[in-house]
């Protein structure tokens, strides 16, 4: 059981934990077999702080509004993943266990293995999990405005 901790500074100017404990259950995007995120945290254009008290994962949408983010957790179950997509978002993404490939709109394939780190900006993008374990990728979105 993974445990999500959460500090932020109190109306006085104190650091605390905000929140202690396991995050939300999975989430599986509708129409993408084998994929699921873990929902961690996420922020509306130019945060503030402190933060108040809720708890910003919950209800967050699959992709932030330009300026916001999210953080989470990504998983691909073997013989899994996505279709050539984009979203107008900046990804920053550290594979934390398994492999993926992920290919390019020009046929460029790239393994990606456990520490390897993609920033992902803009670019049309497919992921396949051609391995026989679960991949696990941590991602912080970033809203984008697409030019």
């Amino acid at each position: 059981m993974m445990r999500r901790v959460v500090t932020a500074l109190t109306p006085g100017g104190t650091s605390s934990v905000m929140i202690d404990g396991p995050p939300e259950p999975p989430i599986a995007p509708p129409g993408a077999p084998g994929l699921s995120f873990v929902n961690l945290w996420a922020t509306r254009p130019s945060p503030g702080l402190p933060v108040d008290d809720s708890d910003a994962a919950q209800g967050m949408p699959v992709l932030p509004e330009a300026g916001g983010t999210c953080f989470r957790l990504i998983r691909i179950e073997p013989g899994h993943g996505m279709d050539m997509h984009a979203t107008d978002t900046i990804d920053y993404f550290v594979l934390l266990s398994g492999s993926i490939t992920l290919t390019l709109d020009d046929g460029a394939e790239l393994d990606l293995g456990p520490g390897d780190c993609l920033v992902q900006a803009g670019a049309r993008h497919a992921w396949q999990n051609r391995g026989n374990h679960p991949c696990l990728l941590a991602a912080v979105i970033v809203g984008a405005v697409r030019s």
